[in-house]
């Protein structure tokens, strides 16, 4: 007798399993008869169709999106690598089959999620997606969602390829790790819980020679602050995948009592994933779920013991008893990762403004001089730099600012630290700290968020030649923070920029068919 493998990510089934607990996804033995479809979702049809042969190499739809290849797929559809013919540009093209007459249901439900992540303000960490699309094929009504491509794949396939390496397992993956956080904590910052985080999601993009995490798949993702009026309830439909899912997720009767603490219970699994090799629980769907409401993980060996008291108060019980949120996992883990993401941070710099709300810190992390980076070369470099600063260096106490604000070289994140070293800055002279100054009123960190405010330090900036304040401003235009929405004004803007050579200006005017 043949085995019985999930039609998404083949892991095997037990002969009585009909949800996948590894990708989530649910069993149909006649995968190919639409017909049969269940419905656990009132508007999109959960994997019995099989999306690994619905489309194919070369198929083109509305003579816009040329189909690649197929990524992967989850509970509701299947991610296809594809050629944009409009964005000039590869993107990962998600298609979810709506059920019979829910079309147009699905794609509102799909422009909700849109709309709650207009709140993030920073999408460094975070996958962009783009227009909603929908389409007859074969019968069938597809919704399609493009979002930015992450030709890197996935932690997922990372942590396949290293699951045996256990030094690069944990070293590289640690890294990559902490800016997972990143990207969830901005969801938090916008009163959204993601609710199903896992490898999978977890998407690796480059940028040059870095590899940039950002979080993908917001399916199920959900407005915290009015949890209890989003439909369909969490709840009801039972979403999330069994190897990262909550304990509350599993058993809780109210959905308002789910939310960001399920987010925490999940990055726990993820970082155990990393330092183990495999998740703390394994078994079918329904064993591994008891094992969330009931059993103590297994005990980590030969790891850090500071990480590893992070793992176990990330994956407690109860949620109250869970780390308070993403930012006291950052701290911890900034403890005791002092090689953490220092260049990839650095990358934040490198925003694109249509489309993709970046923070930069603009940190020459060499601090202009030959120290190692080591936790010592890091402690003089920050010496040296509060030495430059008593002595009324502008660029030492942007430095110092950018240390505080992204929880650097051993120093705890505090923002209205850094605004205050910003603040000094500007008063030495220092042009690009009002750019920053910029970044922390339109974000809301370290003081009170006021676009209006925002736009004053980018406009000063900008006539003092600084590009990035222009993207700034582009951004703002693009998306009416502060002020109309007006499409020309966000291109001149960034023509503006291009030609003091802002690459990331250059690159999305390309994109947009404009020049400069």
């Amino acid at each position: 007798m043949s085995e019985k493998r999930c039609l998404h990510c083949r892991h095997v089934l037990g002969p009585d399993e009909d949800q996948c607990p590894k990708c989530g996804a649910r069993y149909s033995p006649n995968p190919t008869k639409a017909s049969d479809n269940k419905m656990t979702s009132p508007f999109f049809t959960e994997g019995q169709i099989n999306n690994e042969t619905l489309l194919t190499e070369g198929e083109e739809l509305l003579g816009r999106f040329v189909i690649r290849t197929r990524l992967g797929g989850g509970q509701f559809g299947s991610v296809y690598h594809a050629l944009d013919r409009d964005r000039r540009e590869d993107v990962a093209l998600k298609v979810a089959i709506a059920g019979p007459g829910r079309a147009q249901a699905a794609t509102e439900q799909l422009r909700q999620e849109l709309r709650l992540r207009d709140r993030i303000n920073d999408f460094t960490h975070i996958i962009r997606t783009y227009d909603i699309h929908t389409v007859d094929y074969e019968g069938l009504s597809l919704v399609l969602l493009p979002m930015e491509y992450a030709e890197a794949g996935s932690l997922r396939s990372w942590l396949n390829i290293n699951k045996h390496k256990k030094e690069q397992r944990i070293s590289k993956g640690l890294e990559l790790f902490k800016q997972a956080c990143f990207g969830v904590k901005g969801m938090h910052d916008a009163g959204l819980a993601h609710l199903d985080l896992k490898p999978e999601n977890l998407l690796l993009c480059k940028d040059g020679d870095k590899v940039i995490v950002k979080v993908s798949d917001f399916g199920i993702s959900r407005n915290v602050e009015h949890f209890s009026m989003n439909v369909p309830s969490v709840t009801q439909i039972g979403l999330g995948t069994p190897y990262y899912m909550s304990p509350e997720q599993i058993s809780a009767a109210r959905q308002k009592d789910i939310g960001p603490q399920a987010d925490v219970y999940a990055l726990g699994i993820i970082l155990f994933e990393i330092l183990d090799g495999d998740p703390p629980f394994d078994g079918s769907a329904g064993e591994v779920k008891q094992k969330h409401l009931k059993m103590t993980p297994p005990r980590l060996k030969g790891n850090n013991e500071t990480i590893t008291t992070l793992v176990y108060k990330c994956l407690a019980k109860k949620p109250t008893e869970r780390l308070a949120n993403v930012d006291a996992l950052l701290k911890g883990l900034e403890k005791d990762i002092p090689s953490t993401v220092e260049a990839d941070e650095d990358s934040r710099n490198l925003g694109v403004a249509i489309g993709d709300s970046r923070d930069t810190i603009s940190l020459d992390t060499s601090y202009e001089d030959d120290v190692d980076m080591t936790d010592e070369g890091r402690r003089k470099a920050m010496e040296m730099q509060l030495k430059r600063a008593r002595a009324g260096g502008g660029y030492a106490m942007y430095v110092i600012g950018a240390t505080y604000e992204c929880g650097l070289c051993g120093y705890a994140m505090d923002y209205v630290k850094a605004v205050e070293w910003f603040r000094k800055s500007v008063k030495a002279g220092y042009t690009r700290a009002m750019t920053s100054l910029g970044i922390m009123y339109e974000s809301g960190r370290g003081v009170a968020k006021d676009y209006n405010r925002a736009r004053r330090w980018y406009r000063k900036a900008a006539r003092r030649g600084e590009s990035y304040a222009m993207v700034r401003l582009s951004w703002m235009f693009h998306k009416g923070l502060g002020v109309t929405k007006d499409y020309r004004k966000a291109v001149k803007w960034l023509q503006k920029a291009a030609r003091l050579r802002d690459t990331s200006a250059q690159k999305e005017l390309m994109k947009l068919g404009e020049t400069w």
